[in-house]
């Protein structure tokens, strides 16, 4: 399996603190996944090896005009087999060792669609809420684009909307058209808002 993880970036204090977790979340994973940076100035972009630099309009939602930016850029319908995209904010972590155990727990499988839990923290202090990796949770509001990696052939007939809940959005068309090729992996956790705003 291989891993393009697409993160709307515009919070440089949290630079060291993404770096520090991706060095760990990359340990074990047979080939090493990419971090991209959508950044809408060239300064935030100067922190990252791998960058996508955008101009936001002002009528859309910045971080899915992002997400649709790098998937413009780097999504398409030829993409090799087995590669797999997913979204992660500038404030959200994974865990360690987070792509070594997907490729572990999806061994032997073609999954369209990887879904994992999410722990939900009131900004570096305590967890308040888990979203669970589960069919009930498909839905708006449930599931966040931090949660779900999407294998390329599939994501490149998909693009986010234009508003707040458009990750949910995407996630309902997602198993609407592929529920039968959903893997969901509830053992498995990204940090949601553990990150300074």
């Amino acid at each position: 399996m291989k891993f393009q993880i697409i993160m709307p970036f515009s919070r440089p204090h949290n630079t060291e603190a993404l770096k520090t977790m991706w060095a760990e979340a990359v340990k074990g994973a047979s080939e090493t996944p990419i971090l991209t940076a959508v950044c809408h100035t060239d300064e935030l972009a100067s922190n990252w090896e791998s960058r996508i630099i955008v101009r936001l309009p002002n009528d859309w939602d910045a971080a899915y005009y992002k997400a649709n930016a790098a998937l413009d850029a780097l999504c398409k319908p030829t993409n090799e087999e087995g590669l797999y995209y997913g979204f992660l904010c500038d404030d959200d972590t994974y865990e360690p060792g987070i792509f070594a155990a997907i490729e572990n727990a999806a061994a032997g499988e073609k999954p369209e669609v990887i879904i994992i839990s999410s722990h939900r923290w009131d900004r570096n202090k305590e967890p308040w809420l888990d979203l669970m990796a589960a069919d009930y949770n498909m839905s708006r509001c449930k599931v966040g684009f931090e949660q779900y990696f999407v294998r390329a052939d599939v994501m490149a007939q998909h693009r986010f909307k234009n508003h707040r809940e458009a990750d949910g959005e995407m996630v309902e068309e997602l198993w609407a058209k592929h529920s039968k090729g959903f893997k969901f992996l509830p053992e498995l956790f990204v940090n949601y808002n553990i990150l300074p705003l």
